[in-house]
């Protein structure tokens, strides 16, 4: 880890950058004291795709019938 001040970070930064990006943990010093820390960011978790399940998830007929209030109460309401 190396410390590097404000003035010198300001006109390295491009190359602070790339020393980041490879894994280097850079310190941004103001007067001597740690102010700020210059690290890799954390990758991306990619978004699922639509239809990576089709034909797990089996629903029984009827799941989607209408119910009465009074059936829908029944089932969702606490006992």
């Amino acid at each position: 880890m190396q410390e590097i001040s404000i003035a010198e970070a300001k006109s390295t930064f491009s190359s602070l950058l790339e020393r980041a990006a490879e894994g280097e943990e850079i310190v941004i010093t103001r007067r001597g004291e740690p102010i700020a820390m210059l690290t890799r960011a954390p990758a991306r978790h990619h978004k699922p795709r639509l239809g990576t399940m089709a034909g797990t998830v089996i629903l029984p007929a009827g799941w989607d019938a209408a119910m009465t209030n009074e059936e829908f109460r029944r089932v969702h309401e606490p006992r």
